[in-house]
């Protein structure tokens, strides 16, 4: 059995595609037999430390980010929210109401309120008229006041296409009582493409802003006009963020290019997420603004009692309480601290697939004067005034025209991709195989089959000595003459 071992042996060296194997083997010289030896030893050495090295870098999960461009001569048009400036519009309280707050308006006018006291006096006025019209569930206009269905070409697209503002605008959030911001082609029914880039090609609006619906210094923006998010039809917009500020009087053209960022998720370093397991109560895609207005609104809902309208039914609703101007003001001081704090409390990965909207913004006065007269006789019946009072400088401080559009049909896509994938590791270990010991991978196959051969040859031989020694014996015993039974 043993030269049934030493040939297995003897065969696998002479035939092994491993060629310092082989090599070996087969030279006659002892001294030369050796120094090959000594020098295959070392070369195996040095494959050893190039496949850690390579082992070490393929578990570090190292990325690269490739930059596609991707030429389109269609795009989806985005979603674009538009939020009035105006916090709280006098055409939202009834008659009693507006007189109220009018009154405590004027006592700043006449003196009554200290100088030093009015922010706070003003700040505190708009908590209480919040909690006032959440009380007595006042809603919002369905159609977007901001866009006069009346007035002809206040809402195109490339030109030609007039909007329908019941089913192009939408509330932005439906479930809010005091809702100003409207968005354009929300939701995945989205139906409006851009064509060509350039303004000709994308969304046209004139907008009314309608100062004498504004109350002095309630709520925190006190800028005149609108704020305009551009976003992903699927997502909702975190206002207060990436927003730009458009005012009156003005043409303001937006130019935009989309984006698109592609992450890995775990185990890699990006650990991006599709939002599975994470607390998200923002309607649409999952993004990482999402999860931490969800953070903050657990944090304001478990401090103050106040819950956001966006995660009521997410919530056992009969723990929630009439809103006060103190729990507003709760709400505020705790938003503040969670979302200034260093440490946030909740784990809020990026999202695997985001989708930005870069812009450029230009402007120039609009209407000029030689336009004015006639932009006024076209609009003076649908402005809902008197006539009369209609002058240019009503045009000019309640009027805007807004341009939107893609200026590069292009997309850029920044995608990250594994430094070393499976099939990139195999390749990587057999060209070490083959450079340092002339080997490959079948060389391995080899290497596996000649090991389980003797290795079941190894055990034949153990298990016949065995035998044989127990054959020994019971021929011993029987011998003297006792049953081994």
């Amino acid at each position: 059995m043993s030269e049934k071992l030493k040939k297995t042996l003897s065969f696998f060296l002479e035939n092994a595609t491993t060629h310092g194997i082989s090599g070996i083997y087969q030279m006659k010289n002892i001294f030369v037999k050796i120094l090959i030896m000594l020098l295959f030893l070392t070369l195996v050495s040095f494959m050893g430390y190039s496949l850690l090295a390579t082992f070490r870098t393929f578990f570090e999960y190292e990325v690269y980010t490739s930059v596609e461009i991707e030429t389109n001569h269609r795009l989806q048009f985005p979603a674009v929210t538009i939020c009035s400036n105006n916090a709280i519009p006098k055409s939202y309280l009834n008659s009693s109401l507006l007189q109220d707050v009018l009154n405590k308006t004027n006592d700043v006018v006449t003196g009554k309120i200290p100088f030093d006291e009015i922010n706070e006096f003003f700040l505190n006025l708009t908590y209480e008229l919040t909690a006032k019209l959440e009380s007595s569930k006042t809603t919002a206009p369905k159609q977007p006041p901001m866009i006069l269905e009346t007035l002809n070409d206040a809402c195109l697209f490339a030109q030609k296409q007039r909007c329908n503002l019941t089913k192009d605008f939408k509330p932005t959030f439906p479930t809010e009582i005091l809702n100003t911001c409207y968005t354009f082609n929300a939701g995945l029914e989205n139906r409006y493409v851009q064509t060509g880039k350039g303004s000709g090609f994308g969304l046209s609006l004139v907008m009314f802003m309608n100062q004498s619906d504004f109350l002095p210094l309630i709520g925190k923006k006190r800028d005149t006009g609108f704020t305009v998010y551009i976003h992903d039809s699927d997502t909702l917009p975190m206002l207060g963020i990436r927003g730009m500020l458009v005012g009156p009087g003005f043409h303001t053209k937006i130019a935009i290019r989309k984006t698109e960022i592609v992450a890995k998720p775990s185990p890699f370093p990006s650990n991006c997420s599709n939002g599975e397991g994470i607390v998200n109560y923002i309607p649409g895609a999952y993004t990482s603004l999402a999860c931490q207005l969800s953070c903050v609104f657990n944090s304001v809902l478990s401090e103050c009692g106040y819950a956001q309208n966006l995660i009521r039914s997410h919530i056992n609703t009969t723990k929630i309480i009439q809103s006060n101007a103190s729990m507003l003001q709760c709400r505020d001081r705790v938003m503040n601290a969670v979302l200034g704090a260093q440490t946030f409390p909740c784990q809020c990965p990026r999202a695997c697939k985001e989708i930005r909207y870069e812009s450029t913004m230009s402007q120039s006065r609009w209407p000029n004067d030689i336009d004015l007269p006639i932009f006024k006789a076209l609009s003076q019946k649908v402005v809902g005034v008197n006539p009369s009072s209609i002058t240019d400088d009503f045009f000019t401080k309640n009027f805007l025209k807004l341009d939107i559009y893609f200026d590069d049909m292009s997309v850029r896509k920044y995608v990250e991709k594994e430094m070393m994938g499976r099939i990139s590791l195999l390749s990587i270990i057999g060209g070490h195989l083959g450079f340092w010991t002339g080997s490959s991978l079948f060389s391995i196959f080899e290497w596996l089959v000649a090991l389980i051969s003797l290795l079941m040859l190894f055990i034949q031989i153990m298990a016949n000595k065995f035998l044989g020694e127990r054959d020994q014996s019971v021929t011993k015993v029987e011998s003297i003459g006792i049953n081994p039974m």
